[in-house]
């Protein structure tokens, strides 16, 4: 066995379950050509998916916390503005869905034929519990680089933020610029956050999929752990 190759292969179909795609190339080149044009966007669509579901159950909870509050306030004979109304069904609605119960890891969409599938390929790569955690850690060093990038995104948001706040702090709310300077840094500040929006999306979506591949990772090696053989 050799852990580089193992780790690689575990990871590599595990990014596939939850990209829903499998790689057929035979080809190196024409496989990393695929992951780049294809899957790693599919990866990213696939986060954006998880986060879909999550705004929908918001949205769902918010309505029914709405129709609570409406109903009780009708009942006991009080009176609530649209407005009050509104931000307490969405608060409330939001943390229900957010602040729910850790044992729905479905909602995460962790799925148990997926952690099925990679505990096997597991087992089948390493037969015993002392290689099985070996090919563990061999994933987690590949996974690690990842996770760096990752966290460079979010740091590169924050610097874009920064921007965005000196722009309009200098320029666009200060008294003494000209209008038409005024004028260009509006410009430059709303494409600015468009592009921000954008990049924020696509950052949280990588990182919804990225714990999704995590999770499901860590559910399969501790499937193929209990079904090892000696040590």
């Amino acid at each position: 066995m050799i852990v580089l190759d193992s780790s690689r292969l575990v990871l590599e179909r595990a990014e596939e379950l939850v990209v829903g795609h499998k790689n057929e190339c035979s080809s190196k080149l024409a496989r990393g050509l695929v992951d780049m044009l294809l899957h790693g966007p599919w990866f990213v669509i696939s986060g954006f998916e998880a986060i879909l579901v999550i705004t929908v159950r918001c949205v769902i909870a918010a309505i029914l916390m709405a129709l609570l509050i409406g109903v009780a306030s009708w009942l006991l004979d009080g009176e609530i503005g649209w407005a009050p109304l509104s931000w307490a069904s969405v608060a409330l609605g939001t943390g229900a869905v957010l602040l729910g119960l850790p044992s729905r890891i479905d909602a995460r969409r962790v799925r148990r034929e997926h952690v099925n599938e990679l505990a096997t390929l597991i087992t089948a790569q390493a037969p015993c519990i002392r290689k099985i955690r070996v090919v563990r850690e061999g994933v987690d060093v590949i996974h690690d680089t990842s996770l760096r990038r990752a966290s460079a995104a979010r740091w590169m948001l924050g610097l874009i933020w920064a921007l965005l706040v000196w722009i309009a702090t200098t320029w666009v709310l200060d008294a003494n610029a000209s209008g038409d300077a005024r004028g260009t840094a509006a410009t430059y500040l709303f494409v600015g956050m468009i592009l921000f929006v954008l990049m924020g999306v696509i950052v949280t979506s990588y990182q919804s999929a990225q714990n999704q591949l995590r999770q499901t990772l860590l559910f399969a090696f501790l499937e193929a752990e209990a079904r090892g053989i000696g040590d």
